[in-house]
């Protein structure tokens, strides 16, 4: 039977008595610290977002090592072999991850827990690994369509089996909502990565010796993540009696989440056919800029699912619409300013981190990318509806939708336009995921918005930015005052806009 996108009108009907029961406007942090599961929630993101941002240091160190020393061509190599590989993953973890996420937490006896981590892993180790051989006996027609030369292919091969497990794994852990253990795999991946790449690039390794290391690096975290969870459940023989479930749940995200990752990558496959490989080494370190927006958003999307399937689980649709409504209110409130500030800073940021003649190409690339990131964190919070409805084949159908409108449109815009081109088309098609989620979603189970507040924000963001472009910040020093100094700025406007008060300063000090 085919699953529906909107919902029957008994489900209708639900919503919109439960839209009725909970549009009631409440001051926003009294809401979520009355919330039975609140504390741990807060001190959960917290603890996973303080992991993250030092992950994005993995960006800021490894950026300026490879891009300087190799130079903007071989760094374009390294971004294809990047991109490919997190291409490839959803495909080959069959989209486990989330359903270990959504079923788990609801899972009462321990042995069938076990039973269901490992009957994924292995199941995700025989398709990875089916997918790592056609790699490497199609190496040569494949790395003429990716752009990456036939001596990476192998090493492509090992990433993908690599990081798969590695998905699974790291799916497992959020199942558990064991927050300090993420986040201590959260650090130590990236970590790892810096120590090993910049070993290979100091000692004259080349681009074929970072590449190594970083497998290297990945084969290290993938022995913690075993040692880790064989400790925890122990170790069973697989039972793929509840395989079937986990598929009708899974395989819907995975054609989502590859038409997500055409939408993510797709623009860099078009620039290295149309323009050469030449002109993505120039666009991916600005695209690397803009979605650095993640590390605000990430540790909510690793900690904010397992808790609504719990919630969900118990019936508890008014919870779930406080943590959906207060969580998207304090996404906005971090990612406004955020944008309008890496956008206005976009030129000195690249030739800080990469160069001069990188950031002469492509700074202009930074806002498009920004802002597409912001309606994509947007997407995210109100996605968690249709995740927790089970309504996985309509989020497939938006972003298959979203992923043609992509490639159609890089296909027109790359040859007229450049890499602005590109970046134009991924702002349109995040927008078009964002406008279609929200719609969806709100048939099944709305939630407030604090528009309020939102304006408020917007107003100060505003303020800063026309702050520090009358500053006109140059160099390493200046660009650093910038960014604190507009940081300071936002918050005290916010403050005096009455958008945030002691309340909600408290309440964010209880993340620390």
């Amino acid at each position: 039977m085919q699953e529906e996108i909107f919902p029957k009108n008994s489900e209708r009907k639900g919503a919109s008595f439960t839209r009725k029961q909970n549009f009631i406007e409440v001051k926003l942090y009294d809401n979520i610290l009355r919330m039975p599961h609140a504390g741990k929630f807060v001190k959960d993101i917290g603890l996973v977002g303080i992991a993250h941002m030092l992950t994005n240091v993995r960006g800021f160190i490894l950026l300026p090592i490879l891009a300087k020393t190799l130079g903007a061509a071989e760094y374009g190599i390294w971004s294809q072999l990047s991109i490919t590989v997190n291409f490839l993953i959803p495909l080959t973890s069959l989209g486990l991850p989330n359903a270990l996420i959504r079923f788990l937490p609801a899972t009462k006896e321990a042995r069938d827990a076990r039973e269901q981590i490992w009957s994924s892993v292995l199941f995700t180790l025989g398709i990875s690994a089916l997918a790592g051989l056609c790699i490497v006996l199609l190496g040569g027609p494949l790395q003429r369509v990716v752009q990456i030369p036939l001596p990476f292919m192998v090493f492509l091969a090992f990433l993908v089996i690599t990081q798969s497990l590695n998905n699974v794994f790291s799916g497992t852990i959020q199942a558990f909502q064991e927050a300090k253990k993420l986040s201590a795999f959260i650090i130590l991946s990236p970590l790892a990565d810096i120590v090993f790449v910049s070993i290979a690039v100091a000692t004259n390794q080349g681009l074929l010796g970072a590449v190594y290391a970083m497998f290297l690096a990945k084969l290290l975290i993938l022995a913690l993540f075993l040692l880790i969870i064989a400790s925890k459940v122990g170790v069973a023989l697989p039972n793929f009696s509840r395989m079937k479930e986990y598929l009708s749940f899974s395989l819907p995200t995975v054609a989502g989440n590859l038409s997500y990752r055409v939408v993510q990558v797709g623009d860099q496959y078009v620039i290295g056919v149309v323009l050469g490989i030449l002109f993505v080494g120039y666009y991916a370190p600005a695209y690397s800029l803009g979605i650095l927006l993640n590390m605000f958003t990430l540790p909510i999307g690793m900690v904010l699912p397992a808790l609504l399937a719990k919630l969900f689980s118990e019936n508890n649709t008014r919870e779930i619409q406080k943590y959906l409504s207060n969580t998207l209110t304090y996404v906005f409130l971090l990612l406004i300013p955020a944008t309008c500030g890496i956008s206005i800073l976009s030129k000195q940021l690249l030739e800080m981190f990469s160069t001069a003649e990188i950031a002469l190409h492509s700074y202009l690339v930074v806002p498009f990318v920004a802002a597409s990131f912001l309606l994509f964190a947007a997407q995210g919070i109100f996605v968690q509806v249709l995740y927790l409805f089970k309504k996985t084949r309509a989020v497939g159908v938006m972003w298959f939708f979203a992923a043609l409108l992509n490639l159609g449109l890089n296909l027109v815009f790359v040859p007229l336009w450049g890499l602005l081109g590109a970046a134009f088309t991924t702002l349109l098609a995040y927008l078009f995921v964002f406008a279609a989620t929200w719609f969806i979603s709100s048939q099944y189970l709305p939630f407030p918005i604090e528009w309020k507040t939102l304006f408020k924000s917007a107003a100060a963001a505003i303020a800063m930015s026309a702050a520090i472009l009358l500053f006109g910040p140059e160099g390493l020093l200046q660009t650093s005052i910038a960014i604190i100094g507009g940081a300071i700025l936002y918050g005290f406007l916010l403050f005096a806009f009455k958008g945030i008060g002691k309340k909600e300063l408290e309440f964010l000090a209880k993340l620390f």
